[in-house]
Order: C-alpha cells, then sequence, then structure tokens
C-alpha cells in the first residue's frame, strides 16, 4: 500500500521529535518516495532478465540466419563471377586464337608472295645474264671459227 505525504510528514514529525530533526531528514531522503507497488522485486528483475535473455536469444537466432543467408548470396556471386571469368577467358582465347590463324595465314602469303617475287628476280637475271653472255659466246665462237679456216 502507497505511503501518502501526509503519512511522510507524520513520520518525520515523530522521527524529529525521537531523534532529532537532522538525523530524522537524512533518515526520510533514504525512503522511496515511489509507490510501493512501483518497486521491483527480485523476482520481478528475474522475469525481466528472463524476458530479455529469451529476446537476445531471439535476436541471435535472426542475426545467424541473416548471415547465412549473406553467405548463401555471397556464394551465388563468387559463382556468377567466376562464371563470368570463365566466359571472359573463354572468349578472349577464342580472339587471341582467330588472331593467331589469321597472323599465320597473312605470313604465309607473304611467305608465298615473297618465294614467288624472288624466283621471278632469279629468272629475270638469269635470262638477263644469258641474253648478255648468248651474244659474246656466239661472238667467239664466230671469231673461233673463221680465226681457225684463216
Amino acid at each position: 500500500m502507497p505511503v501518502t505525504e501526509s503519512e511522510r510528514f507524520t513520520l518525520h514529525e515523530q522521527l524529529a521529535e525521537k531523534i532529532g530533526p537532522e538525523p530524522a531528514g537524512t533518515l526520510m531522503t533514504q525512503l522511496p518516495r515511489v509507490d510501493s507497488d512501483e518497486l521491483a522485486t527480485k523476482t520481478d528483475l528475474r522475469q525481466l532478465g528472463n524476458q530479455l535473455q529469451a529476446e537476445m536469444s531471439g535476436l541471435k537466432s535472426e542475426l545467424r540466419g541473416e548471415m547465412r543467408a549473406m553467405q548463401g548470396e555471397m556464394k551465388e556471386l563468387r559463382a556468377e563471377m567466376t562464371n563470368e571469368l570463365t566466359s571472359l577467358r573463354a572468349e578472349m582465347q577464342g580472339e587471341l586464337t582467330g588472331l593467331r590463324t589469321e597472323m599465320t595465314n597473312e605470313l604465309t602469303g607473304l611467305r608465298t608472295e615473297s618465294t614467288n617475287k624472288l624466283a621471278d628476280h632469279s629468272r629475270t637475271i638469269i635470262l638477263s645474264t644469258l641474253a648478255m653472255t648468248v651474244p659474246i659466246w656466239v661472238t667467239m665462237l664466230v671469231a673461233l671459227l673463221t680465226g681457225s679456216t684463216g
């Protein structure tokens, strides 16, 4: 049952008569002005502690669930990135293979063209040399033949 202010005042007056006004004031400051039904008991504190523990357990479970969900999302992202990188690598290898083939074909074409031009120039040089030396040989042969008959 809560103590009223008039009851507190009466108690203070009686205490002041018995132990003196100053100690009575000190003692009265130690008595709560709160209704007794607002005071917490050990049972109240235990119940509150149990409630807090239950709430914390719920939050802990919820947090673990969210962490598991995040781990799953991270695994999915890792798998997506791995797939993307694999695809990119394959695409780049395909491009490189195509470029390598293209360059090989170009070099083969250049080699063939160079070989053909070299063969043409060689024939031209040989024919030019023959064209220049044949008259000399013919002149020498004629000179030999005419010189030996004469």
